[in-house]
């Protein structure tokens, strides 16, 4: 009831994702009163870059193909199928996979990579957000992974922006306008959300990738970015949002 009272009263209503303006629009919002204004990358961390020689000596070896997760290992982040394409992928020497970052299932991740033998499976911990454009530099295509709830089918996750604004190649293990979005800026593959077989089946096509067939992938990541999400085309969209708010309040 608080969410209806404060939406019939908005002039004008931001959503970050098309999906919501359908959920607004249930509430009985005329659509001309609604906008997507999605979120941005901090351009300033998250820019096209090369690790230097300090990171590439702590992530050690690299193999053809590293398939890198990088962020909060949570419980959201459906992480349990990237261990289990690991498990699929363990026969193909091309394949690493790399997770960066901390989370409450941090410790249990490693454990199980551990305890199932997974050597092609490696961990880097946490790393200063000011080294964000040359860790992401490291893994030949980014993982976005969420479960498949209702919510998340209607949200982009930060995360697509910041691997986007870097350049990178996507890996999008989603459903919803996250994947949606993959899709449509040809920056990556799709696949459903807790489908191990299909993850794997996805890390070995970008294996049998050249490495400038996967850049090609990465520069149009970084198009696709630049034209749909940042800051100078969202701040165009936030503008117009405040005119059309401000000419209702003047009608």
């Amino acid at each position: 009831m608080m969410c209806d009272w404060i939406y019939r009263g908005a002039a004008h209503i931001a959503v970050i994702s098309p999906g919501m303006v359908d959920l607004v629009g249930q509430r009985g919002i005329p659509a001309d009163r609604i906008s997507v204004i999605p979120n941005w990358a901090d351009e300033d961390a998250f820019r096209p870059d090369e690790p230097g020689p300090e990171l590439l000596a702590e992530v050690g070896d690299r193999a053809e193909c590293t398939v890198m997760y990088a962020g909060n290992l949570g419980e959201m982040q459906h992480l349990d199928t990237l261990l289990d394409a690991a498990a699929l992928v363990s026969d193909d020497p091309r394949i690493r996979v790399l997770l960066v970052g901390g989370g409450i299932r941090a410790d249990y991740l490693r454990e199980r990579a551990r305890t199932e033998g997974l050597t092609n499976v490696r961990f880097l911990g946490q790393q200063p957000f000011s080294r964000m454009s040359q860790v992401l530099a490291v893994g030949d295509v980014q993982l976005v992974s969420l479960k498949d709830v209702p919510l998340y089918r209607v949200t982009i996750p930060s995360k697509l922006q910041a691997n986007m604004a870097a350049g990178r190649p996507v890996l999008g293990a989603l459903a919803g306008d996250g994947a949606a979005a993959v899709e449509e800026s040809g920056a990556g593959i799709v696949t459903p959300p807790g489908d191990a077989a299909a993850l794997a089946d996805a890390m070995r096509r970008f294996a049998d990738m050249t490495e400038a067939q996967r850049n090609s992938l990465g520069q149009k990541s970084r198009a696709y970015y630049l034209a749909t999400y940042s800051q100078a085309m969202t701040a165009g969209r936030l503008d117009n949002c405040l005119r059309a708010a401000r000419e209702v309040h003047s009608g």
